[in-house]
């Protein structure tokens, strides 16, 4: 037990020397083939992820607001027929503005139909609802992406931990030695695989939850604006 002991600031000396022998780099280099495909398309999911996550935000944000600022021309009380021109020049940067379109549009084509007022609003209907699924659905592209990081990337990081840890043991069979020299690649494969399989996912996680939520609050708000705009429309029906 004193013997095990004893070994113990031996071992702490020669870990605390590692860093100087070897940089992150030359470690990932000096690394198996499968472990390097490993790292290296954990570090692409990375690298992806943040991409996804800085072009989303950017998108989220101007969505929302040329879509407050469009419904709050809309309640200025400004007549239907003006809010439509306003709204087709603003369709490509608001969703509101195109659920606006939507909706006048298949009013002006309800006119040359037969039936009832109540027939017709429900088609009108349709086509906001389908039109807010639309704007979300064009939201939600690239999400599924961090979805699948965040689920993946801690597994796929364990595969290489297990290959790292398997490969310290074979080196321990051939040289028939538990010396920290020998283990020590293994070891170290090991750990950056599953560093770098969390470094993937902990982002990709966070970015989707955060995404999803402001999605949904979006989505909410778009269909407010959506029975507003119903409600407008049975008022002004277009000619």
């Amino acid at each position: 037990m004193n013997h095990a002991f004893s070994l113990v600031p031996v071992l702490l000396a020669e870990l605390a020397e590692a860093p100087k022998q070897e940089s992150l780099l030359s470690l990932v280099l000096s690394a198996g083939i499968f472990v390097q495909l490993i790292l290296f398309g954990l570090l692409a999911m990375s690298v992806l992820t943040w991409a996804i996550i800085f072009f989303k935000r950017k998108i989220l944000r101007e969505a929302e607001e040329h879509s407050e600022s469009f419904a709050r021309s809309f309640e200025d009380r400004t007549a239907l027929s003006d809010l439509y021109e306003a709204a087709q020049r603003e369709q490509g940067l608001s969703a509101a503005a195109a659920v606006l379109c939507a909706g006048y549009e298949e009013a002006k084509r309800e006119n040359g139909t037969k039936g009832n007022l109540e027939g017709r609003s429900r088609r009108v209907e349709r086509a906001l609802k389908s039109a807010v699924d639309e704007e979300i659905a064009r939201l939600e592209r690239r999400l599924p992406f961090l979805a699948t990081t965040g689920s993946t990337a801690p597994f796929i990081g364990l595969f290489g931990t297990v290959w790292g840890i398997m490969r310290s043991f074979r080196d321990i069979g051939q040289l028939h030695s538990a010396d920290l020299s020998v283990v020590a690649p293994g070891i170290a494969e090991a750990l950056i695989a599953t560093a770098v399989g969390l470094f993937a996912a902990i982002p990709a996680v966070m970015a989707y939850n955060t995404f999803l939520n402001r999605i949904r609050s979006f989505r909410r708000a778009l269909e407010s604006f959506a029975d507003a705009a119903l409600s407008r429309i049975e008022r002004e029906w277009p000619s």
